[in-house]
């Protein structure tokens, strides 16, 4: 039995899940745009971060060099502004791009599931946010380890309100799974339920 029987209380599970799949074929599409363009930015980005970070922790204690001389201290941080334009470029940009890729395909696979009818078309897509959402918990329980109280607690609300946001569309496209599952069973069932009758008569 489907655990929900309406998307937002007012439209159709079909309807929601082909919506869920377009959002996020579109926002994969978005995503990699973006990703090309902090490539192309990457000094400016990685600049900014650093200046972002010795807003909101000691950065001298943080990397070890308050003992050091300001020349010292600044050449620590030209260090991590190579450090993290060099792991943006080798390794973060080409795994999200291949994961807004893999999310674009999957999208498209279940707006076509949905289109068309067919379950099996679903089950990637479901299994594909499980483990987004398990990335998820892992970052919030990261940031609010390493970030200070209060931009942890910030972190923390945001993070939190976001997957109960993913669980609820997850729920969405699980409940139309089952839903399309139970009307497959009904088809398969109705013809032996149909001889049973006619061989009474």
């Amino acid at each position: 039995m489907a655990i929900l029987r309406r998307c937002c209380c007012c439209f159709p599970l079909r309807r929601g899940t082909v919506t869920l799949g377009v959002m996020g074929f579109t926002g994969a599409i978005t995503a990699i745009i973006f990703l090309i363009l902090a490539l192309i930015f990457v000094d400016e980005i990685a600049t900014f971060v650093i200046k972002f970070m010795e807003k909101i922790i000691d950065f001298p204690r943080a990397t070890g060099t308050r003992h050091l001389p300001k020349e010292d201290q600044d050449k620590k941080k030209e260090e991590l502004h190579e450090f993290l334009v060099h792991a943006y470029s080798t390794y973060v940009f080409v795994l999200a791009i291949l994961g807004e890729i893999l999310g674009g395909i999957l999208a498209g696979l279940l707006v076509w599931g949905a289109v068309k009818k067919r379950r099996n078309f679903l089950l990637p897509w479901l299994i594909f946010a499980i483990m987004v959402m398990v990335g998820t918990v892992v970052c919030i329980i990261t940031c609010v380890v390493i970030l200070p109280v209060s931009y942890g607690i910030t972190f923390l609300i945001i993070g939190v309100l976001e997957l109960l946001v993913m669980i609820y569309f997850w729920l969405v496209v699980f409940s139309f799974f089952q839903q399309l599952r139970e009307n497959d069973q009904m088809n398969i069932n109705s013809p032996a339920e149909m001889k049973r009758l006619t061989s009474h008569m």
